[in-house]
């Protein structure tokens, strides 16, 4: 059974702000100092008590925020890149604006937006064995990302789940699914397919590149039609793109 994580009191209040391995630096840490104050308090107790489960019961809870916080990061992202067209923003616009305001680089949105994107599919879907998308939850938010970075290239089966999940970090995750992947085919032979910020879709394999579709970068609106129309026109136009990304693990350029 868990232990009761204990509580420590500090003339402020502190606000956690967890930094991922993926993310930009960013401009201000308003509460930086009320944190750093709260683990001065935590040593401080730790050493009149000579009780180290104190500080280590803290920096448990640390850690468990730093994941919850990543998986609230990742939906947030993603429900609001669904939800964009609803904003009145163009669909292209969602990464740029959100790195502008947070700092975190395009690249590591659209990551947090594929990975949430995962575990919608996989939470209705029987590919996990039971049991498995808690396990898959209960992991970093890096960990999930890399899966999902993966599970773009082709879908896994349930028992490479399970022997991902098996892994107890980064490093062996990571080699265990290049193993995989490996054991799926070569590295050179993988197809994989990519769509352009203008729609072009492309295949590539062998170092080779084709193009096999291309569709409008935003949807056609024909002259003279109601505003409310056009905003529908946007949403429809943005969840259908998701879907055939997100469904097909197509790769954002």
């Amino acid at each position: 059974m868990a232990r009761k994580v204990r509580s420590v009191t500090t003339s402020e209040s502190v606000d956690l702000v967890p930094v991922s391995t993926l993310d930009q630096p960013t401009t201000e840490l308003p509460e930086l100092q009320s944190v750093l104050n709260a683990v001065d308090t935590v040593v401080q107790v730790t050493l009149s008590t000579n009780d180290l489960d104190y500080a280590l019961d803290y920096m448990e809870r640390l850690i468990q925020i730093g994941q919850l916080a990543g998986l609230a990061l990742a939906k947030l992202m993603y429900e609001l890149k669904n939800k964009w067209g609803e904003l009145g923003y163009k669909a292209s616009s969602f990464e740029d604006v959100v790195m502008a305001r947070t700092g975190r680089a395009k690249d590591t949105v659209r990551r947090y937006v594929r990975a949430w994107g995962m575990i919608q599919e996989l939470s209705d879907s029987e590919v996990l064995a039971e049991g498995q998308i808690e396990t898959l939850l209960s992991r970093p938010i890096r960990d999930i990302v890399r899966v999902a970075q993966a599970r773009s290239e082709g879908e896994f089966t349930t028992s490479q789940y399970g022997r991902m999940l098996d892994q107890p970090d980064f490093t062996s995750l990571n080699s265990t699914i290049r193993d995989i992947r490996g054991e799926d085919v070569q590295q050179s032979n993988r197809l994989s397919l990519h769509v352009t910020e203008e729609g072009q879709i492309n295949a590539w394999k062998n170092g080779s590149m084709v193009t096999i579709a291309i569709f409008s970068p935003r949807p056609v609106v024909p002259s003279g039609i109601h505003s409310t129309q056009k905003k529908e026109n946007q949403e429809m136009y943005d969840n259908a793109r998701n879907r055939l990304i997100n469904s097909t693990g197509i790769i954002e350029a």
